[in-house]
């Protein structure tokens, strides 16, 4: 009331991106959609940068149903959530929609972590990127339409899977140096690659999985053991 209409108005529109950085221990849930990678991340690589940001033990971060999403305006390589090394007790979840980033959830040197019922997709690298973990679950995820991997680690030990899905992906799970892994009830098919492309693995259990449809093999076993 009381303005001039002939006076220059604007719109304003909250903006979404909101993106912490969390660096205490606790619980926190996701209230609104998220967007865009604005948290430095050069301790995991040059030019690199984050949406939300992991730098302490025993968190639980629950996305809470809301989505991740990456709007490529900063570095060369960005993550949706990321660990970013030496913690323990890390658990995330609920997470539907972490996508258009390099890789969705991005875990370095982390340990006892679970991640569980999260979707991972059209990201540049992978869905899920993890090295140098132990004793860590993936459970009820999800990774498609990744122009990499699905799920790729790297020397991790005592990490298990449960009741995921790759499809979709240029291969679904990659496990390259792993010792004490177990895969079971997981499901990959129509990647362009492999199912399941195991790298060094030893030690390892692998139950009632299923790789269908894809282009290359449902399973590739390489310098694996026992």
């Amino acid at each position: 009331t009381n303005m001039n209409p002939a006076s220059v108005y604007s719109i304003l529109q909250q903006s979404i991106s909101y993106c912490p950085v969390i660096t205490s221990n606790g619980t926190y849930i996701q209230d609104k959609n998220y967007l865009g990678a604005p948290n430095n991340a050069s301790e995991i690589a040059a030019n690199a940068y984050a949406c939300v940001k992991i730098a302490a033990s025993n968190v639980t971060y629950d996305c809470n149903g809301y989505n991740i999403t990456g709007n490529g305006s900063l570095g060369t390589a960005q993550y949706g959530i990321l660990l970013n090394g030496s913690l323990k007790n890390v658990t995330v979840k609920n997470c539907p929609s972490i996508s258009n980033y390099t890789d969705g959830i991005h875990v370095y040197l982390s340990n006892n972590s679970l991640f569980t019922n999260n979707s991972a997709y059209n990201n540049s690298n992978s869905g899920f990127y993890f090295d140098n973990i132990s004793r860590s679950n993936f459970t009820v995820n999800s990774a498609h339409n990744n122009a990499f991997a699905g799920f790729e680690g790297y020397s991790d030990f005592n990490t298990t899977f449960t009741g995921n899905m790759a499809y979709n992906n240029s291969d679904g799970f990659i496990s390259s140096g792993s010792e004490n892994a177990t895969f079971t009830n997981n499901s990959a098919y129509n990647n362009t690659d492999a199912g399941f492309y195991l790298d060094g693995l030893s030690l390892s259990v692998l139950a009632n999985n299923t790789a269908d449809n894809n282009s290359w093999e449902g399973f590739y076993f390489f310098q694996s053991e026992d």
